[in-house]
């Protein structure tokens, strides 16, 4: 049986999408600039870990239109955050995590190319942090060289999402990754947080070869990172045998 809160917000979230479909372009945008700065009372936003979450759920039920107008206005806005108009703090990290939100395959060049501008690794590092997790959101192939540059100014911050940047490229690459994270709980809990969708990407790939060459670099792990890779392995039944040991 359906609690009945759960009735209650998704009714609220049926309103919106009738009010939503409602709106012309320009209002559109509009509401979208209250929506990421906080001032949107239209969507509910109970049970929600950010401002997007809610237009995340209901972006699916809305029609092509409506989904085609969020997308151009998204982009546009996008293009004036990079830019270094108009969007800053709050706003700017929801606009990337909408962006990563409804999967926005259009804002992939964007993306990529202000995190290859040189100061791009200068900008604040939670900007810094929400674009890279955009770019590893939709599978961008960056270079490997542009991970490590990430994973250097802040190990324990940028660990999960280099690796996950990495494994887009190589699953070999990110296992390489590992051996220079530091021996810090966080930074541990953040690569245990990103093995399954390690294993998924890099179960499209050579996955004996990706198991071998884990078993072969575990020695080299700091001791939380090798014993949270260890816990993750028992958990899941997977088994990493090295070589040595055939």
């Amino acid at each position: 049986m359906t609690a009945p809160q759960d009735n209650d917000l998704q009714q609220a979230l049926q309103l919106a999408i009738e009010h939503i479909e409602n709106f012309a372009p320009d209002e559109l945008r509009d509401w979208l600039v209250w929506l990421l700065n906080g001032r949107d009372n239209l969507l509910p936003s109970d049970g929600y870990m950010s401002l997007t979450g809610p237009l995340a759920a209901i972006y699916p039920r809305l029609s092509s239109k409506i989904r085609d107008g969020i997308n151009r206005a998204v982009l546009s806005m996008l293009g004036d955050m990079l830019a270094g108009r108009v969007w800053a703090g709050q706003a700017a990290d929801e606009l990337l995590l909408l962006i990563q939100q409804i999967g926005m395959k259009e804002a992939q060049d964007l993306l990529a190319d202000y995190a290859r501008l040189p100061r791009f690794h200068k900008v604040r590092e939670d900007l810094r942090f929400r674009v890279c997790q955009a770019l590893a959101a939709l599978r961008v192939r960056m270079t490997v060289d542009f991970w490590h540059q990430v994973l250097r100014s802040n190990p324990d911050k940028f660990g999960g999402v280099a690796f996950i940047g990495l494994t887009v490229i190589s699953p070999k690459s990110a296992i390489d990754l590992l051996s220079f994270l530091p021996d810090e709980e966080r930074a541990a809990e953040l690569i245990g947080d990103a093995l399954p969708l390690f294993f998924e990407l890099a179960g499209k790939s050579d996955a004996e070869a990706v198991r071998r060459h884990l078993a072969e670099s575990l020695p080299q792990l700091a001791p939380k990172l090798r014993m949270e890779v260890e816990e993750y392995l028992q958990l899941e039944s997977l088994t990493v045998m090295n070589p040595k040991d055939r």
